[in-house]
């Protein structure tokens, strides 16, 4: 506390304030940067998330789409124009099947989901020559009728399996993945906000106490000075006022110190004259005392003096009698 009494309440007043400032843009910068920390790693989440899983809808329903087309097909034989529809609609949602999945493939939605696409798409490559297969003998007339289609389609039932596992396995691990993202977000919002509440402590903390030091600073000189004036007032000039520091109640107290000084200057002039006054009145009353002693004597001497010129004057008349005689 003494150390802060080196500078000016003004500058301690001024400081106090600066400090308050930079901890509110400290907290506040600190949650600006989480809160755009969280939303940009949201809008990731969401972007590679939702998105694959959007991604992989499509991939879904496209699979849904080629099996119905595949169906046209077989279902058809003998109408070649509707057999050639169905097989150019199915190569348009094959491709936009190839498509979404590497979309999917781009994606940054764990190792493990990574590796699954180009999986998805090696099954899909091979139902496609299936269906290519399949879809070439019914232009050729080689089947029968769609019974017999049928049948040779256990030559696809295999990839149409693994696409179907796949799709699902991949749902699995990109649920799987989201909520792992959610947990890790979830986490480091309670992170975030435990630092933003230590950060807020450590300020109100430290801001509290160099209050308090600051206070106690300016109230500590300000009672020593009520107490000198106090002590003054009583005519107690014999206690020091101290004096240390360089703001503006050291200066009070340092005109405190002057008053006093210059008081305790004035009663000891007034007690010296005082002595000097007693001194010389001792003084005059010994000379007083010593004058009255001798007038006494002198008015005895005259009185001898008298008795003996009485005696004279007795002797003389009583010569001069005889002598008439």
């Amino acid at each position: 506390m003494q150390s802060l009494r080196n500078y000016t309440i003004r500058t301690r007043l001024l400081g106090l304030g600066l400090l308050s400032v930079l901890a509110l843009l400290l907290i506040g910068g600190a949650g600006l940067w989480a809160m755009g920390s969280t939303r940009s790693e949201f809008q990731q989440y969401v972007a590679q998330d939702v998105g694959s899983l959007t991604q992989l809808s499509e991939v879904r329903a496209g699979i849904g789409n080629l099996r119905r087309f595949e169906k046209d097909m077989l279902i058809n034989i003998g109408d070649d124009g509707t057999v050639k529809q169905a097989q150019a609609d199915w190569q348009k949602t094959y491709a936009g099947v190839i498509r979404s999945l590497d979309a999917l493939a781009a994606m940054e939605t764990g190792a493990q989901t990574a590796a699954m696409p180009p999986k998805l798409k090696e099954a899909l490559q091979a139902y496609k020559a299936g269906v290519d297969d399949i879809a070439k003998r019914i232009l050729n007339a080689d089947f029968v009728d769609a019974a017999e289609a049928n049948r040779s389609t256990d030559i696809i039932k295999a990839p149409v399996q693994a696409m179907d596992s796949g799709v699902a396995e991949m749902t699995r691990a990109i649920l799987q993945h989201g909520e792992d993202e959610v947990a890790r977000l979830s986490t480091r919002e309670r992170a975030v906000r435990g630092a933003l509440g230590v950060v807020l402590v450590i300020g109100v903390v430290l801001i509290g106490l160099l209050t308090v030091l600051n206070i106690r600073s300016i109230l500590a000189p300000l009672a020593q000075a009520v107490d000198t004036t106090e002590r003054i007032a009583r005519k107690d000039l014999s206690e020091p006022v101290t004096v240390q520091g360089a703001d503006e109640t050291t200066a009070m107290a340092r005109g405190v110190q002057g008053m006093q000084d210059a008081l305790r200057e004035v009663v000891g002039g007034v007690r010296s004259a005082t002595d000097s006054i007693a001194t010389a009145s001792r003084e005059v009353a010994a000379g007083a005392h010593d004058l009255s002693q001798r007038t006494e004597q002198a008015a005895s001497n005259l009185q001898a003096t008298a008795s003996a010129m009485g005696q004279l004057t007795a002797s003389v008349q009583h010569n001069a009698a005889s002598a008439g005689e």
